[in-house]
């Protein structure tokens, strides 16, 4: 019997019968056993069937043999190799489509970790990491008087032009006041955002205009300037980012303003509000809404600048002061703890998330030895299977990256639903309508 067998093994080729030949002469052994004991005919089918099934894997096998030789002596030219690495990604997506709901498990899996750690993120950097686009912003601070009851009220005028008289103390003293004006000319009238300033505000802060220029003293001077900047949402969705936008007009509470110049993304009210502005109009000398902010000195400590103020402060101080107060523009606030804390979790929901897609993959690989088998017994190179393997994970990669953009969009709008003031200008634009004004 098996020199019967071994006969008709030597219609395969040398290597493969020594690489396979051992383990088919003992799986024969074992269905020639089983055919005896149903008789002679049951023998005679088997051998028959054997023959039959090795004719067919001789010339299967030789052909790939012949195949492979022809590739080796085949020049490697760009053509052939995209041809098979074309060969390769139809195979990949073959397989994933074999097995659709792995690959939708482990997209899913890999789009929730990705996505939720997306979006934890950009509210972390935005909040704790990179709260304000000002230059230095912890030196920054806005003074205040302390009343009888702990209540904090702004300086007078008096007050705000004695700052002035201190170099040592601050490197820089401006004024704002924050507000609020109707902006017509859309389809419908709309709200907007406004801060008055001085026009040595955007070099205080850090945040010179993009485009055009700031105000000039002459312009704050006079009361009725009919000049504005625009923030740069407001600059992208009225006016498409053009640069000849200086010099047009837009109607404010009533009256035409011209735009003098652009601020730069993120530009937010000075105090450190958490609150988008929309528009800059200059602060006049008549107007009644001003709040100093200055900017410490170099080596001029928030603990010693504060001392020095309450000093100041109480020779024009009103009945009930109690001292002075320097509040730091960045002050953290209880959201950061949270923050930390949501940051931690879904990294850790991340490490999970990977941890289960490797479980899967795993187990996948080992369902899939037979088949890796056959392929390299049918002449495929190692190259070839890991380029396989290699692209089937690429696809799921992908596929969990654009899962994750969307669960990550769809987790920053869920933030915003919540609305923390903290948020609310670091990571959502302005309410500003589509409807360009007429200008």
């Amino acid at each position: 019997m098996s020199r019967g067998y071994r006969m008709l093994l030597r219609l395969l080729p040398r290597a493969f019968r020594v690489r396979h030949g051992a383990a088919m002469e003992e799986s024969f052994a074992e269905l020639h056993a089983a055919a005896r004991r149903g008789g002679r005919i049951a023998v005679l089918r088997l051998w028959l069937r054997e023959a039959l099934d090795l004719c067919r894997a001789a010339g299967t096998v030789r052909a790939a043999d012949a195949a492979l030789a022809a590739e080796a002596r085949r020049p490697n030219s760009r053509r052939h190799i995209l041809g098979s690495f074309r060969d390769d990604a139809r195979l990949a997506v073959r397989a994933t489509l074999r097995n659709r709901a792995f690959f939708v498990l482990a997209a899913v899996t890999l789009g929730l970790g990705v996505g939720a750690t997306t979006a934890m993120y950009g509210a972390f950097r935005a909040v704790v990491l990179d709260p304000l686009p000002f230059a230095e912003p912890e030196r920054l601070a806005v003074p205040w008087l302390i009343m009888g009851a702990g209540a904090l009220i702004g300086l007078g005028r008096e007050d705000t032009e004695a700052l002035h008289l201190l170099p040592a103390l601050f490197s820089g003293v401006e004024e704002f006041g924050p507000g609020a004006v109707t902006a017509t000319g859309a389809a419908e009238p709309v709200r907007m955002q406004a801060v008055w300033m001085t026009p040595g505000l955007p070099a205080l802060l850090g945040t010179p205009p993009v485009l055009g220029r700031t105000f000039t003293s002459e312009e704050v001077a006079r009361a009725g300037t009919r000049v504005l900047l625009l923030s740069h949402a407001l600059w992208q969705s009225w006016f498409d980012g053009r640069e000849d936008v200086l010099g047009r007009t837009i109607s404010v509470d009533g009256g035409s303003r011209t735009i003098i110049g652009v601020m730069p993304p993120r530009a937010a009210r000075p105090d450190g509000a958490a609150r988008a502005v929309d528009v800059w109009l200059p602060l006049s000398d008549e107007d009644w809404r001003r709040q100093p902010i200055v900017r410490l000195a170099d080596g001029v400590t928030l603990e010693a600048a504060s001392e020095r103020l309450d000093a100041l402060l109480e020779v024009n101080a009103p009945r009930d002061f109690t001292g002075g107060t320097l509040v730091p523009v960045l002050t953290p606030g209880p959201l950061h703890g949270h923050l930390r804390m949501l940051m931690a979790a879904v990294v850790l929901l991340l490490i999970v998330a990977c941890v289960n897609v490797s479980n899967l993959l795993l187990q996948r690989a080992a369902e899939r030895r037979m088949e890796l088998a056959v392929r390299s017994s049918l002449g495929a190179s190692r190259g070839r299977l890991a380029r396989q393997l290699l692209l089937e994970s690429l696809l799921l990669a992908g596929a969990g990256a654009m899962l994750g953009a969307a669960f990550a969009w769809a987790g920053l709008r869920a933030l915003l639903v919540l609305r923390p003031e903290q948020l609310e200008v670091l990571l959502s634009p302005p309410a500003i309508p589509a409807t360009r004004p007429t200008t």
